[in-house]
């Protein structure tokens, strides 16, 4: 009895310390400026990008629209990585989304268990 009294209290704490961990995560904030500049310098290279001439009409629209949806698409992923543990209301995860099954199992598990 000694024995899994002592295990259920270190997994408890082991609990405790990542749960702190993941709130930490999900209340830290990419810095606003660092967004701003990111989105500043992304702008700024699209639009270096535009006035650029090149030898060919076609080869320009395709770099410059292939470059153009390499940064949008990175800035749209820095925003996505930056909040992991804030889901859309619609239920739907992400790309840069954790997933939530080790708790969901063990909820699950739990009830079974309990019931």
């Amino acid at each position: 009895m000694g024995s899994t009294t002592s295990w259920v209290k270190r997994e408890q704490t082991n609990l405790r310390k990542l749960f702190a961990r993941a709130t930490v995560i999900k209340r830290t904030n990419f810095i606003s400026t660092g967004y701003a500049f990111l989105e500043v310098m992304t702008l700024l290279i699209i639009g270096l990008l535009m006035i650029t001439r090149f030898e060919n009409v076609i080869i320009s629209i395709i770099l410059v629209g292939f470059i153009t949806q390499i940064y949008v698409y990175m800035v749209s992923l820095i925003k996505d990585i930056d909040h992991p543990f804030e889901y859309p209301l619609d239920g739907k995860i992400r790309a840069a989304d954790i997933d939530l099954f080790p708790l969901i199992e063990y909820e699950q598990r739990a009830k079974r268990n309990l019931v």
